[in-house]
């Protein structure tokens, strides 16, 4: 699981559970920031050698899907592009929980997002390659789950997409 913007590991934990009490094995990507406000430029290597250690943990005996929301998807996809052959490699299922290729932001939102890029010296503004490059997703296993109307978001949704109602940040428990 790949965590949203501003968000800590413990608001996936009941999706954490859920999956277990399912029998998936499941791993909290920790982006290096408490609340995941690092620029993604920052965080595309060390995302990329989580998905190369968990895969090697779970071997070709079982496959990697990568559950990502909001700015954990955009981190994912951003990686899927930047590696594409290693990705396709490593991840057999990525689904993105609101988490289009961005081309609106709540400017609540965007405020805060843009204060930490200026705090960690980074900038996102690059990933504007995605909307460039985003044929290279299509090669790829994608879902994306996600509110048209959603407030904090919105975008081209890549791969598959099912529409769901409900909040930005409830989409991780949106069981329906």
């Amino acid at each position: 699981v790949s965590t949203g913007f501003g968000s800590h590991e413990l608001a996936y934990w009941g999706l954490r559970d859920y999956l277990e009490n399912r029998g998936y094995q499941v791993l909290i990507y920790h982006p290096g920031a408490i609340i995941n406000v690092k620029p993604m430029g920052q965080l595309s290597d060390g995302y990329t050698r989580f998905l190369v250690r968990l895969k090697k943990e779970v071997g070709d005996r079982d496959e990697l899907s990568v559950i990502a929301h909001s700015k954990g998807a955009i981190l994912n996809m951003a990686t899927a592009i930047k590696y594409p052959d290693l990705h396709r490699s490593l991840v057999s299922k990525n689904i993105n929980l609101g988490g289009p290729i961005p081309q609106w932001v709540n400017s609540t939102i965007g405020r805060w997002y843009l204060g930490w890029l200026d705090y960690f010296g980074g900038d996102d503004f690059e990933m504007v390659r995605l909307l460039d490059s985003a044929h290279v997703l299509d090669r790829m296993n994608f879902t994306s789950i996600g509110n048209l109307k959603d407030r904090i978001i919105k975008g081209r949704h890549v791969g598959g997409f099912i529409e769901i109602e409900g909040s930005h940040s409830g989409m991780p428990f949106n069981r329906r």
